[in-house]
């Protein structure tokens, strides 16, 4: 073979080479959360993603329903709950929401194997990420660790440790907009 032709055949195997390692890692990214996204969807997965604008919302249980006739901020029906919105906070662009939206989306951050317990649902707060005029509402159950989407009647079941730091992201969250005196 020529010098020539076996540099060309070197520029071909190199490329070659790149396209499976490309392919290999664009599947090995998709089934990361293939069951995030049999969970959420794949429009909600896409606006969790990529979605301009998101907010905290505040949660108060079905009890304190009874005592709002006409909530203000309205009300969420979530794994078969319906919880009322006490507050919401723009979080737009605040530290860490990048890191949590990544981590709603990945499948290891779930534990799927896990049994359903009895657990008396606390859905504590929610996110909702809107872009124009669509929007998903995550909402945190702090007290069994899972996740649920506004609507719909299924949860994942999120890692405790992982829970946790949601939980307290989203008191960092809020206070850093509303600020420490809460306005």
């Amino acid at each position: 073979m020529k010098q020539s032709n076996r540099g060309k055949a070197v520029i071909v195997g190199i490329f070659a080479v790149a396209l499976l390692l490309s392919s290999y890692a664009w599947w090995h990214q998709f089934q990361q959360g293939r069951r995030c996204r049999e969970l959420f969807g794949t429009k909600a997965v896409q606006l969790i993603r990529l979605a301009p604008q998101v907010e905290l919302l505040r949660l108060e249980q079905k009890s304190a329903l009874a005592s709002h006739l006409n909530p203000p901020e309205g009300t969420l029906r979530i794994g078969g709950d319906t919880v009322l919105i006490s507050q919401h906070v723009e979080i737009t662009g605040t530290s860490g929401l990048l890191h949590a939206r990544h981590a709603l989306l990945q499948d290891i951050n779930y534990q799927w194997d896990a049994s359903r317990s009895d657990c008396t649902s606390h859905w504590s707060f929610a996110l909702r990420f809107s872009q124009n005029g669509e929007d998903v509402i995550i909402a945190f159950d702090t007290k069994c660790n899972r996740v649920g989407l506004n609507g719909s009647e299924n949860t994942g079941p999120l890692l405790p440790e992982l829970m946790q730091t949601f939980d307290d992201k989203s008191d960092e969250w809020e206070s850093r907009v509303l600020g420490d005196d809460g306005r």
